[in-house]
Order: structure tokens, then sequence, then C-alpha cells
């Protein structure tokens, strides 16, 4: 009904055009434009839609009406001002449209995005015989890949093959752009490869599709492969190229681009993405170095700057930067929104975070669930967690990532038997659980294990395996952080057999290769054990030298069961990684004194003094790199 209405609207207003000119004294202006041209330019420099209804009006009275080159035109201005449906009401007044105006109508509803309404027209052209030309053509694909309409896209595709117009330069630049973003990239690439010319739109399309997806590779290579035939990138190339290079993290090709950037003055959006790409390459101080030399930083080069450090985790610059922006009152877009929730989440900072928090609601995008999901986050994270429930609880529209997160954020804060609460209801709310959330789960079953570790109760840690079984019976994607998860379980409960089997389809089936983080995991978990020949056998095995945590473990290992040759092996190792930590004196001197060799001992603790080292607190050598310190009553 209010369809109906508003287009009876639309109807009267163009209705009242030739009423509303007709009342417009006569100037010299009015008198002067006799020439189609003269009102075509009028309608280009057109800035004001009052301005238009008179131009319309002058030529309704004028009788260019029924001149379909002008009218088109028109049609073409109107969306300009979103008033596509008058556009559709010019369009429906003209008699016997031509294949111009279908064009301009089609052209129209796909600026507007009213892509299923620009499909509709391009049949109704059909259905009256008309034949679409190049033009027709390049809209109504423009149509189809707005609308992600492949089926519809495929078909339009055989309507030009049928007419020889694939290798026109800009309807095959129309398929390579619909199949690179429809993802159908072969179907893309061949038409491409066929085009006998190619201008640096075309070349742009093609470098964006394999930008956005596996073939990142491939690329970099269309980007060489268009220099080499003589086209020189344009912004738009870099921008489509940013994707692939911040993805293969390819810190020489960032250079080569900075440096074709600074030759031809390129700067704005593509300095932006610069800050980008080079964050992901890990360079976060050229990224900075290029922010700050920027003339105007807009809200995404903010955004960008802030994301960048995020990235690279150094979560108090962040922070730095939202109280600048504040000094600034530079507005913060969503990104920036998001990004200083997740350092002052890391930070522990809730002061900041609930600054962030206000802001969100002052600018009234506390209802997207890609900011409030991060609030609860934070909020979590910080310890506050009846916070965090009513936040959440507030979220309309709950889906998968926000259960993920909230679920992982309350783990990590330190409430297991929370975690497992909030997944059973996730489940009661008819959620099926991703890897992510599956991840989460597993960790909060190891430590409940671990806390209670002491007390033998591995019910935690069979939980933990059965649920990463689950994963894999039910194709549920696994990485490395699902296995760290695991392993840890089985290394509290002291499940050696399990973790092997674990380990082993970790490298054999799922084709992953072991961190340190896993080797280390395996070495407590043996040495914890006192298989030590298990254990070095596994560190021969290591395809990189091990690291500090890897020999932290088996140093723990050692003084668990007294063994003085391997613990003097770990300390030594240890000493030329971590040369100025207390804590491998500390270990190795209490082994010392449990074989009874007090006087090593002592010139132990007394070599950790020489270093200028004071002794710390007793603790497990694999908690204190990655758990974080479990401190003794020592």
């Amino acid at each position: 009904m209010r369809m109906i209405k508003g287009r009876h609207r639309l109807h009267r207003t163009y209705s009242t055009v030739a009423r509303t000119v007709s009342e417009i004294p006569p100037s010299s202006t009015t008198k002067s434009l006799q020439k189609g041209n003269q009102y075509v330019q009028l309608i280009r420099a057109c800035k004001d839609l009052k301005l238009l209804f008179q131009i319309h009006g002058c030529l309704i009275v004028s009788g260019l009406q029924h001149d379909h080159s002008i009218i088109a035109h028109i049609i073409n201005a109107y969306p300009l001002f979103r008033q596509c449906g008058l556009a559709r009401i010019t369009f429906d007044y003209a008699a016997n449209p031509t294949t111009i105006l279908w064009n301009s109508i089609i052209r129209a509803y796909s600026k507007s995005n009213q892509f299923q309404e620009a499909i509709k027209m391009y049949h109704n052209m059909l259905e009256r015989g008309l034949e679409p030309d190049k033009y027709t053509f390049t809209f109504v694909l423009r149509a189809c890949t707005g609308a992600l309409d492949f089926h519809e896209g495929v078909a339009v595709h055989q309507e030009i093959a049928s007419k020889q117009l694939e290798c026109d330069v800009f309807i095959g630049t129309g398929l390579v752009d619909m199949y690179c973003k429809l993802g159908d990239l072969d179907s893309a690439r061949k038409i491409f490869d066929k085009m006998p010319k190619k201008d640096i739109t075309s070349w742009n399309a093609m470098i964006a599709g394999l930008s956005q997806s596996s073939n990142l590779c491939q690329a970099l290579e269309i980007f060489r492969s268009m220099q080499m035939e003589g086209l020189e990138p344009d912004s738009v190339s870099l921008l489509n190229l940013a994707p692939a290079v911040s993805k293969l993290a390819d810190v020489d090709a960032c250079k080569s681009i900075h440096a074709y950037v600074i030759r031809r003055s390129m700067f704005g959006s593509v300095s932006n993405s610069l800050i980008d790409m080079y964050s992901k390459c890990g360079e976060v101080n050229v990224s900075r170095r290029i922010f700050d030399q920027m003339q105007v930083q807009d809200d995404v080069s903010w955004a960008t700057m802030m994301a960048g450090y995020v990235y690279n985790g150094y979560f108090l610059e962040v922070l730095q930067l939202l109280d600048k922006m504040n000094q600034k009152n530079t507005k913060m877009n969503k990104v920036a929104i998001v990004s200083a929730l997740l350092a002052a989440a890391e930070m522990r900072d809730i002061e900041k975070g609930k600054e962030v928090h206000d802001y969100a609601l002052h600018q009234g995008v506390i209802s997207d669930i890609t900011v409030a999901t991060p609030i609860v986050s934070m909020y979590a994270k910080c310890g506050e967690l009846k916070k965090a429930k009513t936040v959440f609880l507030s979220l309309r529209g709950r889906d998968l990532v926000a259960w993920s997160s909230f679920l992982s954020a309350v783990v990590q804060a330190g409430y297991p038997t929370e975690a497992l609460r909030i997944f059973q209801a996730m489940q009661h709310e008819g959620f099926k659980p991703d890897h992510v959330t599956l991840t989460s789960v597993i960790s909060a079953c190891a430590e409940i294990s671990y806390l209670r570790f002491g007390y033998a109760m591995h019910g935690q840690a069979d939980s933990a395996i059965a649920l990463f079984s689950l994963m894999k019976e039910t194709c549920v994607q696994v990485d490395s952080v699902s296995f760290i998860s695991v392993l840890s379980a089985c290394r509290h409960a002291g499940l050696i057999q399990e973790a092997m089997d674990i380990f082993q389809t970790m490298c054999e089936k799922h084709h992953l290769e072991p961190n340190m983080e896993h080797y280390a995991c395996m070495v407590d978990l043996l040495g914890r054990a006192g298989l030590f020949d298990e254990v070095l056998s596994l560190i021969k095995k290591m395809p990189t030298e091990p690291n500090a945590e890897v020999w932290g473990a088996l140093l723990g290992a050692c003084k668990m069961h007294s063994n003085v040759t391997l613990g003097e092996v770990a300390l030594r190792r240890l000493l030329s990684l971590e040369p100025r930590n207390p804590v491998h004196f500390v270990v190795l001197s209490d082994i010392y004194a449990q074989c009874g060799r007090w006087t090593d001992a002592r010139m132990t603790r007394s070599n950790m003094i020489d270093y200028g080292l004071q002794k710390s607190p007793g603790c497990s050598w694999f908690e204190l790199h990655k758990l974080g310190p479990f401190l003794s009553d020592k």
C-alpha cells in the first residue's frame, strides 16, 4: 500500500513539472535553449533537484520530451538525487522507448542498487522485441553482479556470446568483474585471456578478483604483466593489489609499491593501504612513519593505523592513538572503535574500555553486532563478567560469532566453569558450534582439569578429548590452536598415550606443522612422566632449534625427577637463549640440592649472583613461558 502511495506521489510530482515551468517568466535563457546539446550540457552540470525539475519542464514545454537522446540524460540524472522513481516515470511517459531509453533505465536502477529491477527491465526489453546493444549488456552485467545472481549472469553471458561481443573491452571487463565477484575465477581468467584489447579497468578487475581469492601470487603476476604490456598502474590498481600483498605479508612487494607511490605522488587512500600492508608485513614502525607524514589524516587513516597496531600486538600504542584522536576531536569510525576495544581488553584497561563503550552509545553504533561483540569481550577480559553478561543479553540478533567471542573472552578471563555454562546456553538457543567455539570449550575443560589436577580429577580432560574428536568426526575445521588446547588438557591430566596419538595425527593426518608451543607441551608431558628417552627423541626430530620454552619444560621435568645430567644440558641451552633469566640457575641449583650435591648447588647460586641476577620464586617452567607464573611457597 505504501509503495502504491509513493508511486502516486511521484506521478503527481511529474505531472506538476509542466505546470510549474509554465509559471516561470520567459527569459533570455529559456529562449536560447533551442538546441538539444544545450539542454544536455545543462543536465550534466545540474547540481540541484529543483533546477533539474525546471530543465525537465522546459523540455516538455519546448516539445523536446520526445527526443529520446535528451530524455535519456534526464533519466540518468534523477538517480543522482536519489529519485530513481522519477526516472522510471519519465521512462514510462516516453512513447515507444528506444534502446537508448531502455539502457538508461537499466543503468538508473543499477546505479541505485535496485539490481533486481534492472534485471527485470532487461527482460521486459527482450520481451518487447528490442535488440540489446553493448551498453545494455554492460549495465545488466553490473546488475547481476550487484544482485549476486550467478544464474542470471551466466544467461546474460550466453546471450553476449551468441552475438560475439565477448571481445568488446567494456563487455569483457564487465564479465571479468562479474565472475570475479561471484567467485568463478576460472571463467573470469578465461575471458580476460581471450580479450584482444584490455584497458586499465580490465586489468584492475582481474587484479581485484585474484587479490580476494586463494590465488594471491597470481594477483602479483597479473600486476607485473600489466606493466610489461606498457600500462601504468593507477591508484585503483594499487588499492586492488593491496589485499594480496597484505595476506602474503610480502614486504618486498610492499616496498616496491611504496616506491612507486612516492615517484607518482599518489597519496590519500593509497597511503592508508600502505599503512595496512606494512602492518600486515610486521613493519608497523614504517606504517607509523607513513601515518605521521600524511598531510591529511582522515578517520580511515586513524582506524587503519590502530588496526595495524592491534594486528601486531601493540595495544598500548592503540590507546595512545585514541588519546590523540580525542585531543584532535577526530571522529572514530567502527574500525577504530573495535580496535580501541580490543586494545583496552588486552591491556585490561577497564576505564578506557568504558570510555569507548560510552562513545559507541553516543554515536548510535552499539546496535551493530561487530561493535557490540568486542564490548562484551572487553568487559569479560577485564573481569566485569556481570557487565559483560548484561551487554551480551541486550544484543539483538546474537550470532555464532558473538557467542564464540563471549565464550572465548570468559575463558581467557579465567572463568572456565562459566564458559561451559555459556556453551550450554548457546546450544540451547540452537547454535551449532564451529571450530573456534569448540577450541574455547576445550581450553575451558583443560583449565578446569588443571585447577583440579592435585585431586587427580581428569573428567574435564576426557571431555576436552571427546570434544576434539567430535570436531574431527563432524568435519569441523581443526587448527593449530585446537591442538594446543587438547594437548594442554592431556598434559594437565597426564594422559600420555592420548597426547602422543593426537600429536601424531596433527602431523600425519591434518598436515599441520607443530610449532614451539606444541613441542613444549609434549616435552613437558613426557618429562613429567620421566620418559626422557622419548623427550630427547622428540627434540632431535624438531625441524628447527628448540627455543627457551622447550628447554625450560625439560629443565622443569629434570627437577621433578632429579635428572642432573639432562638438567645441565638444558641449562647450557637456556643460558645461551636467555642469559638474564635467574630462574635457570634456581631450578638447576634445586636439582643439585635434591641429589645432595650441595657444593654444586651453592656454586650455581653464586654464579647467579655474579651475573647480577636476583632469585625469583619457584615456578613451573611451562607455566612461566605460556600460562603465566604459577608460584610456589618458596
